[in-house]
């Protein structure tokens, strides 16, 4: 479902926030009364770095805020008796303000978006536009595998880990995580020649 909701009391996923990449989010966080302009800030698309060519095979794609989506399929971009040229496309991820609805507690937790959640509650905006389902959050979670999100049993705590309390100094602290970007590497593989029957 499309919805608009306060944001204050959301359940916050995951035990750390970059904060520098909040600060990067407060400055462009749109005015009161831009309703455009916040749907646009909730549903945001992530961005792709320049590619860098690795010698004449390969390239590398760098995302400094994990926003790599997929390859597409390959496809022809032109043919003729001289040259066949085929192209494909590397595209980043949405960046949807992506929301669940805990059926024990009827609470709701944020699945994708903290960080432009945060920079929404920091600038004093209420609410946000988000997508909003309903199930268990194991079944989108790897609690087992993600050392960086609370445990199942907190959501559904009598007190969850909310949204607000990475801006109460009493509840929050610094700590010191080395910067990292992702990145996706790619290269056209040497071509098969093979032989197969002529067409009559």
């Amino acid at each position: 479902m499309f919805m608009s909701v306060p944001i204050a009391d959301l359940i916050a996923p995951q035990w750390w926030v970059d904060t520098g990449y909040v600060e990067q989010l407060l400055a462009v966080v749109p005015p009161v009364g831009d309703e455009e302009g916040l749907f646009d800030f909730c549903f945001a698309e992530g961005k792709l770095e320049s590619p860098m060519m690795l010698g004449s095979n390969a390239a590398v794609i760098v995302s400094g805020r994990k926003s790599l989506g997929t390859l597409s399929p390959l496809r022809l971009k032109s043919a003729d008796a001289s040259k066949a040229t085929f192209e494909f496309d590397a595209r980043p991820r949405p960046n949807y303000l992506w929301l669940n609805v805990i059926p024990a507690t009827q609470q709701i937790a944020v699945l994708n978006g903290v960080h432009h959640l945060l920079a929404l509650l920091a600038a004093g905006r209420p609410r946000a536009y988000c997508l909003i389902r309903g199930g268990p959050v194991e079944q989108v979670f790897n609690f087992a595998a993600d050392p960086g999100i609370f445990k199942a049993e907190h959501f559904t705590a009598n007190r969850p880990p909310l949204l607000r309390d990475y801006l109460d100094p009493a509840i929050s602290d610094d700590v010191g995580i080395r910067a990292a970007d992702q990145f996706m590497r790619f290269a056209v593989v040497g071509p098969e020649i093979g032989i197969v029957p002529q067409s009559e």
